[in-house]
């Protein structure tokens, strides 16, 4: 049966009507205003198409003092106060430079302090510092480091700028540079917060990790003079030593093993074999132990029990310590 050919127009749907030629229906308007939103019950909201539904107080913006303490809060975690030597092994990574210590102050001088020197090679050429001690000279070394990079870094971007090279219409060196200028900014809040604290001023906690100890060595470093002396290194007091208070024997000792109860009493002890007599399996070992610069001993069957009989000996002869007989 051949394929049933429709007339353009005649097309007709399942009613039988023809659908061609008919008017669009106007289409329904949903979308409600904010007042009749607002109106409606929270339940009805919740049957509102999202795009609909408007939340309670509406956009909320947040205040520009908000705003500029949380962009302070991200450049604080960003511009810390670092030493030379922390931001130089930050920019370098896995390859830490190797700094060779030497005194070159000569003999010495009653009054002045010794200087060191620290020296390291860096891009085939030799750094210098010199410092009363070895952190201080290190980080004057890692100073000069740096600016060697930082010059170097500059200088590309001038043979850059002269050669003309563009990128998507754009400069290369207005695309991207090769300064450190994050770790440039966390070396100068570092020697900033230094200056303050050679003039006397008191560095809040929290802006720096260890403000004095940092503070005396930046100081004596750069050549300062606080309260017309120069800055030394302050030496820490040596702590007298406290002799261990003596431990008391315990109520159950006889209830121990008498080689624990002599460890607990006086530490680890060691102990040796000093004789073995008969054949096996009838041996009768001998062993001792030293205890308070007394040699004790005991015999046994076994080297456990001969072990034991000598520690019983010893806290026996000590502090009168006696075991039931077995």
């Amino acid at each position: 049966m051949p394929y049933k050919t429709y007339q353009a127009g005649g097309r007709k749907s399942a009613r039988g009507k023809d659908t061609v030629g008919e008017e669009d229906t106007e289409m329904k308007d949903v979308t409600n205003t904010a007042e009749e939103v607002n109106d409606i019950t929270d339940e009805e909201k919740k049957k509102l198409p999202w795009l609909q539904r408007k939340k309670e107080g509406g956009v909320k913006k947040i205040p520009k003092d908000v705003q500029k303490r949380r962009r302070n809060y991200r450049l604080k975690k960003m511009l810390t106060p670092k030493p030379p030597l922390m931001v130089l092994h930050e920019l370098l990574g896995q390859t830490p430079l190797q700094y060779d210590m030497s005194d070159t102050s000569g003999a010495p001088v009653k009054g002045v302090p010794t200087m060191l020197t620290a020296k390291t090679v860096y891009d085939n050429k030799t750094f210098s510092g010199m410092g009363p001690t070895k952190i201080i000279a290190k980080n004057i070394c890692a100073e000069q480091v740096l600016q060697h990079i930082t010059t170097k870094s500059m200088q590309s971007i001038k043979t850059e700028e002269e050669e003309g090279d563009e990128e998507n219409g754009k400069k290369v060196h207005d695309l991207e540079t090769d300064t450190p200028w994050v770790s440039l900014a966390s070396l100068a809040l570092f020697k900033l917060f230094n200056d303050w604290q050679a003039q006397g001023y008191n560095v809040p906690t929290g802006i720096m990790h260890k403000p004095p100890q940092i503070a005396a060595a930046a100081a004596a470093g750069n050549g300062m003079v606080v309260d017309g002396a120069p800055v030394k290194k302050e030496k820490k007091e040596k702590k007298e030593a406290v002799p261990p208070a003596e431990k008391t024997i315990p109520e159950n000792a006889n209830e121990k093993h008498p080689v624990q109860l002599l460890n607990e009493m006086l530490g680890p002890m060691e102990y040796e074999q000093t004789g073995m007599t008969g054949t096996p399996p009838a041996c009768v070992f001998t062993m001792a132990v030293k205890a308070n610069g007394v040699v004790y001993s005991g015999q046994g069957k076994s080297k456990k029990e001969a072990k034991k009989a000598a520690a019983e000996s010893a806290v026996g002869a000590i502090w009168n310590v006696s075991y039931p007989a077995v």
